[in-house]
């Protein structure tokens, strides 16, 4: 059965917050998706959302910034998604793109976050 991406999200989150003090980093996410009127995307958009932010950004040991995009199994990165993988990796941010939590782990061990 194939999991969508909100499950994943969920999940993925739900074991972050699991490991409590075991996770040596500080994460969020940033609602940058769903239907507004036309006023209030105006208002968002002066306010600084952009698309194709991640879906979980970290605050990593020693300052940086780590990104997740997740998606499902069969899931693609919009154009906007992979514009700003190629920024962080111009810039020298870790970004993964992650299909399942333990994709995720992954990466934060890889990041020194775990």
């Amino acid at each position: 059965m194939q999991r969508s991406e909100y499950d994943i999200h969920v999940a993925t989150v739900d074991y972050l917050h699991a490991l409590g003090p075991k996770l040596k980093s500080h994460f969020f996410h940033v609602p940058n998706e769903g239907r507004h009127t036309v006023k209030y995307r105006v208002k968002l958009k002066r306010l600084g959302v952009k698309a194709g932010v991640p879906d979980l950004l970290f605050v990593l040991p020693g300052g940086r910034l780590g990104c997740v995009e997740l998606k499902s199994d069969k899931g693609r990165q919009s154009k906007a998604q992979k514009e700003f993988e190629k920024t962080c990796e111009h810039y020298d941010v870790p970004y993964v793109l992650a299909r399942s939590t333990e994709e995720v782990v992954d990466a934060l061990r890889q990041w020194g976050a775990l």
